[in-house]
């Protein structure tokens, strides 16, 4: 991952999703909490002419979606009929019974949406990542 010119002294986030990158620190912090579904490699951020490196991060794919929408209560907007990849969600609901075993996950009706176990949750904010946030589905907006 590259530095653009003139931010080369910027404090870098724990976690990114395009590119897909978070720091060591963070990885280990879900890996502790359970999640097993991450696939990492080591990284290094580095500035254009590549006098500024930074180590300790992980590129990372996570692993697999899942269909976890409730569709009876789940607000999709009405601007957009796709409900799979990118589906535009007002308001999100979960239907518990198809989320089996897995900790985090990629929603599958809009694969820029990461959810997370409670205890998931629980470790990171723990941990606190200042460039972290959640919302509980009901909040979730997607465009």
């Amino acid at each position: 991952m590259q530095i653009l010119a003139g931010y080369e002294q910027d404090e870098l986030p724990d976690f990114k999703l395009t590119p897909t990158v978070m720091s060591s620190a963070l990885h280990d912090v879900l890996v502790k909490a359970g999640v097993d579904n991450i696939d990492v490699y080591d990284a290094i951020i580095a500035s254009e002419d590549g006098s500024v490196r930074h180590a300790g991060f992980k590129a990372y794919n996570l692993i697999g979606v899942v269909s976890a929408t409730d569709f009876a209560t789940t607000v999709f907007s009405p601007s957009n009929p796709s409900r799979v990849i990118d589906a535009s969600i007002d308001s999100l609901a979960i239907d518990v019974k198809k989320v089996t075993g897995v900790l985090m996950f990629r929603l599958a009706e809009n694969t820029g949406v990461i959810l997370v176990h409670r205890r998931v949750k629980e470790a990171l904010e723990a941990a606190n990542f200042e460039s972290l946030y959640f919302m509980a589905p009901g909040e979730l907006l997607t465009l």
